[in-house]
């Protein structure tokens, strides 16, 4: 038998197939951005409303759906989990490509990114 931690007592401990069956390999995607610190107020709100849109965006082009994510934004940056069921080559080889003319098309209209 093995225990589950936070499963309670001894008689609520459940077998290693068991186990398996509630384990689920899944994607972590982490995004920081560099200088957050740097920019004034209105500048980081700027900052992380681009950072939505391109995150979205990359994630539609790619044919993930970030609504499904369970994500932590921070002020500079964000940790998002992915569903078990995500496509994990979507995730590695689409997303990417897909996010960098996002961001660059986003950064492009900011003028802060030149200050």
């Amino acid at each position: 038998m093995l225990a589950v931690p936070g499963s309670g007592t001894p008689e609520e401990s459940t077998t290693a197939s068991q186990v398996n069956s509630i384990l689920a390999f899944r994607f972590l995607v982490a995004i920081d951005i560099e200088g957050f610190s740097q920019r004034s107020a209105a500048q980081q709100v700027k900052i992380q409303d681009d950072l939505e849109r391109v995150m979205t965006g990359a994630a539609t082009s790619a044919g993930l759906d970030r609504r499904f994510w369970d994500r932590q934004p921070r002020g500079d940056g964000e940790l998002a989990i992915l569903p078990a069921d995500a496509n994990g080559v979507s995730l590695v080889a689409d997303y990417p490509r897909s996010f960098a003319p996002h961001s660059l098309s986003s950064t492009a209209r900011r003028t802060w990114i030149h200050d």
